[in-house]
């Protein structure tokens, strides 16, 4: 690692093949280092990526972490496959995932050492890749604030591929080291209970707060108090929602610890993740400044 890095994000980066109703996007990177990676580095921010990838990756594909302020010295080549899912979507934007290859759990050691002096942390694990002993280790050698998304804890793999969701049992291990949790649509489902009943069963093990994005109805919010914010999305016409969350999550930890402000935090979020999705695969992240400019209109 050459120089300090300002954030580190954790979870594997996958080779999605995003299947739309209006046509496909076929082998492009997807998971948590590309989304919110890049997001990140459109604000400026120096970021520490800490992956498993296959020996088999296209060399072509990274190519897009190259020549940035994205540090790539915790992308380690441990398997013979890197993570890849097919996301088909429908109409109405529900969406059925097939997994179609793993690249192995990323363990406490597998973070550098230089990683642990960042100011923050966005860990969303994509298949249970992040068991709790490595946020563990995140919370324990650093003073930086760590933001997760569960989304991964969610998933199970059927034998064809196919992901089912359902709560997992071991989440209170993870949330006991979190500062702030953020959880989707497709896993609030799995409650089956309300957004605030939900947000406060969260926050118990340990979270400072809580929120849950809800795609075109924005995201509601809760801190340890029990103060609930509710925040509009910004209204876009999408074209490929996939990453979404990850844009939201990496947005929001960097204007919520750059103005400590819970509500403008979220709207940055909202906005962030609203000017993305208007266009296809690991492009089009907006700038800081767009996002301002958007917020104002």
């Amino acid at each position: 690692m050459s120089e300090p890095v300002d954030k580190v994000v954790i979870g594997h980066i996958t080779i999605d093949i995003n299947s739309m109703p209006e046509g496909n996007v076929g082998n492009v990177l997807g998971g948590t280092p590309t989304y919110s990676g890049l997001t990140l580095e459109e604000f400026g921010e120096r970021v520490g990526m800490v992956s498993k990838i296959g020996e088999e990756a296209p060399r072509r594909f990274f190519s897009d972490y190259n020549g940035g302020s994205l540090d790539t010295g915790g992308i380690l080549v441990k398997s013979r496959e890197t993570t890849r899912f097919e996301n088909n979507y429908s109409v109405n934007g529900e969406r059925e995932q097939i997994c179609t290859g793993f690249s192995g759990t990323i363990n406490p050691e597998d973070i550098p050492q230089g990683y642990l002096n960042a100011s923050g942390f966005y860990i969303s694990p994509v298949l249970n890749e992040v068991p709790p002993e490595t946020i563990k280790k995140v919370s324990n050698k650093s003073e930086g604030t760590l933001m997760f998304d569960p989304q991964g804890t969610f998933r199970n793999v059927r034998e064809d591929g196919r992901i089912s969701l359902e709560k997992p049992d071991n989440i209170e291990k993870y949330l006991r080291y979190v500062d702030i949790l953020k959880i989707g649509l497709d896993e609030l489902t799995v409650f089956d209970e309300s957004y605030e009943k939900v947000l406060k069963d969260l926050l118990r093990p340990g979270p400072k707060v809580a929120i849950v994005t809800l795609g075109e109805k924005g995201a509601k919010v809760m801190d340890e108090d029990g103060e609930f914010i509710d925040v509009e999305a910004l209204n876009v016409n999408p074209k490929d929602i996939t990453g979404a969350g990850d844009v939201f999550g990496a947005a929001f930890l960097h204007d919520y610890l750059k103005n400590e402000d819970l509500e403008k935090a979220t709207s940055f979020a909202n906005a962030a993740a609203g000017l993305k999705i208007r266009h296809e695969g690991p492009t089009g992240f907006p700038e800081e400044r767009e996002i301002r400019q958007a917020l104002e209109n």
